[in-house]
């Protein structure tokens, strides 16, 4: 996979807090870890409002079904 190097503003205590968990040469992965998962949360908020735009609001018995079957 291509990479690409990319200068960022970040919170000084959140690089602190991060590198204690990862290291230096951990940070760019994490970095891009956190990316990725943020990503794919937008993508399926996105998908859940195309959803409903065209199908209405999900409703609350299935969300509770939905909810019930979730892993905890």
């Amino acid at each position: 996979m291509a990479t690409v190097k990319r200068s960022v503003t970040l919170d000084q205590e959140l690089v602190d807090e991060a590198l204690a968990f990862v290291g230096e040469r951990g940070l760019s992965r994490a970095l891009n870890d956190g990316l990725r998962h943020q990503v794919l949360l937008e993508r399926g908020r996105q998908l859940l409002a195309a959803y409903e735009a065209e199908h209405g609001p999900i409703s609350a018995e299935t969300l509770a079904t939905v909810d019930a079957q979730w892993p905890a």
